[in-house]
């Protein structure tokens, strides 16, 4: 990843969004998580704290991407968030506050979905 995040450095880049960073989640049904290593929200904390203190080093911002469920405890390592369909897990977008209070910005990204659907109130509304 130090290779990757010196690339992105190296080519003007302003910062860096890693993806797939629920990887302490569970599979439906099984005591195992997505990635079979029985990851916990700990060793995604401190992957992601590690990866943000290189980024910065390199002059460049993180983002975390969905993963609130962690969110409080990265609001300092990381300058924004990005959530995906967060209005359709009313869950999800509660946890964007940690966020909007420490004055960080919160992007939020809604897929088309097909076939579509109507949203008639966001729980982020207000924040």
């Amino acid at each position: 990843m130090k290779k990757r995040i010196d690339v992105l450095a190296e080519n003007g880049c302003d910062g860096i969004d890693p993806d797939n960073t629920d990887g302490y989640l569970k599979e439906e049904g099984s005591s195992e998580d997505k990635t079979g290593f029985n990851l916990t929200h700990d060793d995604l904390v401190n992957y992601l704290k590690t990866l943000a203190k290189y980024a910065h080093s390199k002059g460049l911002s993180m983002g975390l991407k969905n993963s609130i469920e962690i969110a409080p405890r990265l609001v300092n390592a990381t300058q924004w968030v990005v959530n995906e369909e967060c209005a359709q897990w009313d869950a999800d977008c509660k946890g964007l506050r940690v966020f909007i209070e420490a004055d960080k910005p919160v992007f939020r990204v809604v897929s088309s979905p097909t076939p579509p659907i109507t949203v008639t109130h966001s729980v982020t509304e207000g924040l």
